[in-house]
């Protein structure tokens, strides 16, 4: 009996995160995409040439998926900080996300002693913990590490308090990006001036004050009650680190000189590009492709996909354009470049076992004439 039992607690664990870091991919996407969004024109090419080559989206993650990399193992503790209850910021506090966001946007302001590696770096880490500091259990209690040692259950699926509002909620109640920008239409241009106003002390407070309705659940289920109040915390969060952030970026970028992506274009096999079809033999590399814009696509959500090498659903290479990079065009790439020979370079990707290229920036794309 005792054997049968240790083998479903062992089995239950595998259900249960144990540490969670952050809002869900798609929540940091959604704040990465609407911040970039409320960009100026001159804004969004700066970002897009010092990003040098990782996608609006990707921007938003990066500093997730690196947690395991050596090089930036430094900065683990960043993403949060534990203060418990009656215990106040300590300004000389180190090791945390209020330390590492007032570190980064102090070297920000002074980017003439900033190579252009670490404005990168510096940029990365604005993006991805402005929208941390949002989620209230990054600002949560030491006594229970924000959440992480709360198990609950969430329509009947076994996480830990911390997973719930990282990504539970938002995956259960289908949060989307089109649900924060139908938010944000209804905000009137005083409460957005409003919303930008602060500092990280005041944000980081302003998010701590949720705390009490984050713990409000009786026993360990999260009743539907809960979630639905939930939800509007989290999309509420979400929205205000994405106005944060733009209101961020605009005021450092501003600052920024003018740039080019170094590595934008890459050309391999000793300068020589490569067809469409042979894309595929270079996933994960950063390539430069030439061949025939045969069709596109245009998408009732705004992105454009243009079909290289044949037509659809044939063509070996998908150039990807999102809704909003579009702004970093100064053509309708659609039908601009459809029926022309083109060269393109970026890295190949595979998305559902297809290779695609995805476009930020209208100078990795050129018309052969």
């Amino acid at each position: 009996m005792k054997k049968y039992t240790l083998i479903l607690l062992i089995v239950s664990s595998l259900f249960i995160p144990n540490k969670s870091f952050s809002w869900s991919k798609e929540g940091h996407h959604y704040i990465a995409e609407i911040a970039y969004q409320l960009l100026s024109s001159q804004a969004k090419l700066k970002l897009t040439a010092y990003l040098n080559g990782i996608s609006i989206d990707e921007s938003g993650t990066w500093l997730d998926e690196v947690k395991r990399d050596p090089q930036y193992r430094y900065l683990e503790h960043t993403h949060y900080i534990n203060l418990d209850k009656g215990n106040s910021l300590d300004l000389n506090s180190t090791d945390n996300i209020y330390w590492e966001l007032t570190k980064t946007m102090s070297e920000l302001d002074r980017p003439n002693s900033l190579s252009k590696d670490q404005i990168k770096l510096d940029l990365l880490i604005l993006i991805h913990l402005t929208g941390d500091l949002h989620q209230p259990l990054h600002d949560g209690y030491g006594s229970d590490r924000g959440g992480n040692e709360v198990q609950i259950s969430l329509m009947g699926k076994h996480m830990n308090l911390h997973s719930a509002w990282d990504q539970g909620i938002i995956h259960y109640k289908q949060i989307s990006e089109e649900d924060l920008l139908h938010l944000y239409s209804g905000y009137s241009a005083n409460q957005i001036r409003l919303i930008k106003q602060g500092n990280i002390v005041s944000w980081l407070n302003e998010s701590r004050g949720y705390l009490g309705q984050v713990y409000s659940f009786k026993g360990h289920e999260l009743d539907e009650r809960y979630v639905d109040q939930a939800q509007l915390i989290i999309e509420q969060q979400l929205l205000k680190a994405s106005i944060r952030l733009s209101f961020l970026l605009q005021k450092y970028l501003d600052k920024l000189p003018t740039t080019t992506a170094s590595n934008t274009i890459v050309s391999v096999t000793n300068g020589r590009t490569v067809t469409a079809e042979q894309a595929a033999e270079h996933i994960g590399e950063n390539v430069t492709v030439s061949d025939l814009v045969y069709s596109y696509k245009a998408t009732r959500g705004g992105m454009i996909f243009l079909n290289l090498g044949g037509d659809y659903p044939g063509n070996p290479l998908t150039i990807v354009i999102k809704k909003q990079q579009l702004g970093n065009f100064s053509v309708r790439p659609d039908e601009f470049y459809n029926g022309k020979k083109v060269i393109v370079s970026g890295v190949v990707k595979l998305y559902r076992g297809k290779p695609e290229i995805e476009l930020v920036s209208q100078d990795q794309i050129k018309v052969i004439k």
